[in-house]
């Protein structure tokens, strides 16, 4: 009994809440099938309930628990899939990279240029363009609605890099 209270005080709520649900779920689906092996119609109502009971929880409570970890397996399986290109002709997309455990996604960008050769006005019009993209993406939208950080970081010639964030209202 004492490895029950210190799972249930010590292990994260979602986790808790998701094992307590499926053992209810478990044991009223068991329940049924035993009803409606004994010649009772009522087990398949208990399966039923038990379904019932328990989807709320799996959904709620299982699934935003299990969100973190499906959000980085998705951002690092774009990462992987996406190619390096040429933007413009200064600009190339380089790479990817995503940092799970700070919820970050950073598209690393080539400039082929020196930092100083950039006028600071150029960088309202590009986050402008950055933000529609990453906002408006159906793809990325949802990420950052969960929290994570997406950046552009443009690395220069001279070695000096210059960091946008998607910035979404």
């Amino acid at each position: 009994m004492d490895y029950l209270a210190e799972f249930l005080t010590s292990a994260p709520q979602p986790v808790v809440y998701g094992t307590v649900g499926a053992i209810i779920g478990a044991s009223l689906a068991a329940l049924g099938y035993a009803i409606e092996k004994a010649g009772f119609k009522l087990g398949r109502y208990a399966v039923i309930f038990a379904f019932a009971l328990t989807k709320p929880a799996v959904e709620q409570v299982l699934m935003p628990a299990a969100q973190p970890s499906i959000d980085c397996m998705v951002a690092e399986k774009a990462a992987a899939n996406t190619p390096s290109v040429r933007m413009d002709e200064i600009t190339k997309f380089e790479a990817m990279k995503v940092d799970c455990v700070s919820k970050t996604i950073a598209y690393g960008m080539q400039v082929v240029a020196p930092s100083s050769s950039v006028d600071e006005g150029v960088w309202s019009g590009v986050a402008i363009d950055m933000n529609s993209r990453q906002c408006d993406d159906p793809s990325w939208r949802p990420f950052v609605d969960r929290g994570w950080r997406i950046s552009n970081v443009y690395t220069f010639t001279d070695g000096s890099t210059h960091e946008l964030v998607a910035s979404c209202a």
